[in-house]
């Protein structure tokens, strides 16, 4: 997967937090930083609800998240975040009272 395949992009910097004693960004942090994105995407997509995320009912959510280590990054480092909506299914319920 490439960069043009990406959608969205948002640049986060590495907390103080967010480190070990080496400086060095903890693995499980990466995905804070697509969780962030993803808000952002729905917000700039204009699907963020005027009453807030969780006011209409509706759910978006990530149900699947790959990481590709490259490298490491470090406190108060910049790093892009890209995203991309890969596929939407609406799922139906049916429930039998």
């Amino acid at each position: 997967m490439e960069i043009k395949d990406f959608t969205h992009k948002i640049t986060v910097k590495v907390r103080f937090h967010e480190v070990d004693m080496l400086g060095v960004c903890n693995n499980a942090v990466y995905i804070n930083f697509f969780e962030h994105a993803r808000l952002e995407y729905v917000k700039e997509a204009g699907l963020m609800p005027e009453g807030g995320i969780f006011s209409d009912g509706r759910l978006f959510f990530m149900v699947r998240n790959e990481i590709n280590y490259r490298g490491h990054s470090f406190y108060d480092d910049e790093l892009d975040v890209y995203s991309r909506v890969s596929y939407i299914k609406i799922h139906l319920l049916d429930m039998i009272i």
